[in-house]
Formats: structure tokens, sequence, C-alpha cells
């Protein structure tokens, strides 16, 4: 048996968030970064990739041929370079019918050029850079003795790769990176292979652990308030099922949190990011079932 609820858009407001164990010095800098107590945690979570970033305004006097100079920037600990196709502008909009999954996309003033990726030598971090876009990602792979280094370890991280080309940008065009969205996402791959629970009893969601479900394909999304509780953002989860480079199946939870932060600083910036991380977290705790978290060893 199979279910398809990809075109199912279930939305409903989430609260703002409050008492977060995130301070920000008077440069926006991070002072602090402690793990919220109140956070689901497991010791083996099926987590394989983390991508966090942010889009902005592309800076006036930045040309294509200085992308070298940015990779000189983080060169010592991404050594490695490829190339891929850009990422188009993307905002997240209100206030529009939605029939499905969709992304809004902005005009822009001039041609998008090719996305870098800077990749460090065991390949399991990477920066991605273009001319309005700037992320971090880290990847599991194949290497399954290769631990999730923690979100507190990453925004760390990617706060001072983002001051760094903030300083650089800032220099061509003597103003700061005006920062327009931000993106947040976790990639959780299930095996399926010799599990004993069928796809669907791994969630809570809809009653659908009383089904035997074969294959799964589901997406729904939550708004993202702010403290004036005007919509900022949307907490999107998609659950499909797929087969690994070996052709066992599996089933792949995406939920990723995108929104404009409350300013173009980088500051509201890494704050978006920090709220939209416990979103994530708590979501995935919440559609899960007890089954799963038995597997996945839950430890708060």
């Amino acid at each position: 048996m199979a279910l398809d609820f990809s075109a199912c858009i279930f939305s409903e407001p989430s609260r703002p968030i409050a008492n977060l164990v995130y301070r920000f010095g008077s440069k926006g800098e991070i002072d602090v970064i402690q793990r919220p107590t109140d956070l689901p945690d497991f010791r083996t979570p099926p987590l394989n990739e983390v991508g966090i970033g942010v889009q902005f305004e592309t800076p006036e006097r930045y040309h294509h041929i200085r992308a070298y100079e940015v990779w000189m920037l983080y060169q010592d600990q991404f050594p490695i370079v490829e190339e891929r196709q850009p990422i188009p502008p993307a905002f997240e909009t209100f206030g529009l019918p939605q029939r499905g999954p969709r992304v809004e996309f902005g005009f822009v003033s001039c041609a998008l050029h090719n996305r870098f990726l800077f990749l460090s030598r065991e390949k399991d971090q990477l920066i991605q850079f273009q001319s309005d876009r700037l992320l971090h990602n880290w990847r599991k792979g194949l290497n399954t003795e290769n631990e999730y280094p923690r979100f507190e370890s990453l925004i760390k991280d990617f706060e001072a790769e983002l001051y760094l080309l903030n300083e650089y940008m800032k220099n061509l065009n003597t103003q700061d990176l005006r920062i327009n969205q931000c993106e947040i996402t976790y990639t959780n791959q299930i095996s399926l292979k010799g599990s004993q629970i069928y796809p669907s009893q791994w969630f809570r969601i809809m009653g659908l652990d009383d089904f035997n479900v074969e294959n799964m394909s589901l997406t729904f999304t939550k708004l993202i308030h702010g403290s004036d509780n005007s919509p900022t953002g949307r907490l999107i989860c998609e659950v499909n099922s797929q087969l690994d480079s070996v052709g066992a199946p599996l089933l792949v939870v995406q939920l990723s949190a995108r929104g404009a932060p409350r300013s173009t600083s980088i500051a509201d910036a890494l704050d978006f990011l920090c709220i939209g991380r416990d979103l994530i977290v708590k979501m995935f705790a919440e559609i899960t079932s007890k089954a799963a978290h038995a597997v996945w060893e839950r430890t708060q």
C-alpha cells in the first residue's frame, strides 16, 4: 500500500519563541551558546546532513571574477573547489493560497553566476558561496563513524565565516551584507533494511502507525511567527520513501526552517537560525514514534 500526500499542505501557526539560551555581543557575535535543556536528544539519531545559510542582496561592486578572493578567505580549511549551477533567489511569502510545496522566486537585476563549493579535505563539511548566498553544510556520507559535530559548533563556524565574508564585501562596498532570508535544514535517513517496523510506524502523524503503509510521500508546513505575532517564515517537513546507493529502502525526513530575519543584520540572521534549529528538533521528536525513539536511543 502506498500513500501520497505530496499535494497536501497542513499549515498551522507556531508560537513566538522566548527564553533562548543564546546571547549576542554588541557586534552581533554569539557570546554564549548552550544547547537548551528542553530540546529532545538522541544518542544515535538518523541525521545525514545539516545545512545552514543566508541569502543577501548582491553587493553592488562584487563581480564574478572575485570569487577566487572569496575562496582565499576559507582556503586553509576548505582547500577543494567545485562549481555548481546557482541557486535562484527564493523568498517565503504569506497571504497567498498554497496548493503544494512552493518557493517564491524574486526578481534579480543581474545574471546569476555559478555557485562555488569549498570543501574540507575529508569532504564532510563544505561552504557554498554565490553572489547572493553563503551556506555551510555538514554531511555524514558513507562514513558511519562521522559523528555530527552538533549545531552549537556549526553555528559558531558559520558565524565566523559570515563575518569574514561581511568584512570582505564591506571593503568593496563600504556597507554590511543585507541579509533578506535565512534557512536551516536537517536531513535524516531512516534505513528500512531488515527493519521489522513498517515505514508508517516510525511516525505518529494522522494515525498512520495503525496502517502497514509500504511507501510514503508527505509534506506539511507550519508558520513561524515573530514577536509581534506576524508570520516571518515557515517550518517545512517532507517525508519520502527512497532507495540508498545500493538499492536498499529508506525514508528521507527533511525538516527546514526558512524565512526573513527581523532585520538585515548578521545578529538577527543568527537568531533566526538558532530559533529554526530549536523548532526543527522539537518537530522531529513530535512527529516520530516511541518505537523510533527507542531505536535512536532518546535521552531527553
